[in-house]
């Protein structure tokens, strides 16, 4: 579980979590005028600390590893298996480093030994062409080496003709043999792949009813969780009446995210937090936004994992949560467009 994301820099709103559903909003001030913006005031940025963090990378002059962020360090507090553990984005930058630097230690051990090599290589072609020029000598004092020569293109000329005759042979018997080897691998694979599909289907259709759950819950229609399998192994697919629709195509991957880490607690398997940007709600009917965020909340509590979304204040369905859900209290985070200081960082760049 996330516990706080926090920086060595004053500006910054330090953001702590809870247990269950976490809210980061950006508020629009009601001084703001049309051209004022809640993009840009640190959603997407929080995020992306956390994901630095977690050893993720980014290139240079980008994302975090910009001009303006020179200085500034990010510590994420985690509790992992009852033990809080703190990782800085100084600590993700020297593990990322250490894996530069043992990769170029090691391709300068390769360059060395293949420099030695050629030096080696260098000197046998010295000695050789000695050799040789030895041989052609005596061979011109007797006036044998134009005749050599001939008999040596000839020879050249024969025997390319031979490999390359001798070479698509090859290559015919080897596609042969290699096609006939692809269909019985093939059929063996997809044989095995079919009988642990049949082996795991009691496992598998607890994923689906989870699927069904959660978008039944937010469209009172099941969707469809859609495992299958044909000749290149496993076919993963969602379905929800009316997928056309962005907001739909949205929710889709809601649902699946949200069945994912219900499943794998329910396993006891990966890790207990769930992030969402605000962009997961973009064309959302506010309907299905509060039913999204109540189902997170129910099933957080009941799987025992910690979801965290980023929202902007005009999306917040307020009028649309059910009676007596308190959505202030899952509010952890607010930032301003009232002025930079009310940003993620307190500045903006």
């Amino acid at each position: 579980m996330i516990r706080a994301v926090r920086a060595n820099k004053r500006g910054f709103h330090t953001a702590t979590f809870g247990a269950g559903v976490n809210l980061v909003l950006a508020d629009r001030s009601t001084a703001a005028g049309d051209k004022d913006t809640t993009n840009a005031l640190g959603k997407s940025t929080l995020i992306e600390i956390i994901d630095f963090c977690l050893a993720s990378n980014t290139s240079p002059g980008k994302g975090l590893r910009i001009e303006a962020l020179q200085g500034w360090a990010f510590t994420l507090e985690l509790t992992i298996g009852g033990n809080d553990v703190a990782v800085t984005l100084a600590d993700a930058r020297a593990f990322n480093e250490k894996i530069i630097a043992n990769r170029r230690e090691f391709i300068a051990g390769e360059i060395a030994a293949l420099e030695t090599a050629v030096t080696e290589r260098d000197a046998d072609i010295v000695t050789l062409t000695d050799r040789r020029a030895g041989y052609l000598s005596a061979l011109a004092g007797q006036g044998a080496l134009e005749e050599l020569t001939q008999l040596q293109e000839f020879h050249a000329t024969t025997r390319l003709k031979v490999d390359e005759l001798t070479n698509r042979i090859t290559q015919l018997r080897q596609m042969t043999t290699k096609a006939d080897t692809i269909k019985v691998e093939t059929v063996e694979l997809k044989r095995a792949t079919t009988l642990d599909y049949e082996e795991r289907r009691a496992l598998w259709s607890q994923a689906l009813s989870l699927f069904s759950e959660f978008s039944e819950n937010l469209y009172k229609a099941a969707g469809r969780l859609v495992i299958d399998i044909d000749d290149t192994g496993y076919k993963f697919d969602v379905e929800i009446a009316g997928s056309p629709s962005e907001g739909i195509r949205k929710m889709k991957i809601f649902c699946y995210d949200l069945m994912l880490i219900s499943f794998a607690r329910q396993r006891g398997l990966g890790i207990d937090f769930l992030i969402h940007d605000s962009t997961i709600f973009d064309g959302v009917d506010p309907r299905q936004r509060a039913h999204a965020l109540e189902l997170a909340a129910a099933m957080a509590l009941k799987y025992g994992f910690q979801y965290i979304c980023t929202l902007n204040t005009d999306m917040v369905p307020v009028s649309d949560f059910s009676a007596g859900f308190d959505f202030e209290s899952l509010v952890r985070l607010r930032l301003t467009d009232t002025d930079p200081t009310g940003s993620l960082l307190g500045f903006r760049y």
